[in-house]
């Protein structure tokens, strides 16, 4: 189990990554730095069984303090989205959802930066534990 939310939280972290680089000619379908495929030519986010089930947190800040559970199965208006950040991970979390379907992504977007309103990181990562029963990780893009 440990290991499939690992590969999940990869997966995931590598579509958010390539869509943030997509429009800087970041890459090519080739293989290598910038490309999307891995070793064996193979596009990374194609690799995981699309069957594949299980939770993913993504804790973020500069957003609007909601927490936002199965965050892909929502459909929202352009209206309804108040923040840039929830905007971006909303975005990939639908187009995630379509590859596979089976992975609840859950959303937690802290108002201000990463030490605002008189807040560490580390100590709003330890609230986050304490009202929904999970640790993000150090930096806040993976559950452990």
């Amino acid at each position: 189990m440990r290991k499939s939310k690992k590969a999940l939280g990869m997966m995931l972290a590598v579509c958010m990554t390539a869509s943030a680089f997509a429009g800087c000619g970041g890459g090519d379908e080739s293989d290598g730095p910038g490309g999307s495929k891995g070793s064996q030519g193979k596009e990374l986010y194609k690799s995981l069984d699309p069957n594949t089930a299980g939770t993913l947190d993504i804790m973020v800040w500069s957003g609007d303090s909601i927490y936002y559970e199965d965050i892909g199965k929502q459909n929202w208006e352009a209206s309804d989205i108040t923040t840039q950040n929830v905007a971006a991970v909303y975005a990939m979390a639908k187009e995630f959802n379509k590859m596979y379907p089976n992975v609840k992504i859950n959303l937690w977007a802290k108002t201000d930066d990463p030490n605002g309103n008189d807040t560490t990181w580390a100590q709003e990562m330890q609230n986050f534990r304490a009202e929904h029963g999970k640790l993000q990780g150090q930096h806040g893009r993976h559950q452990c």
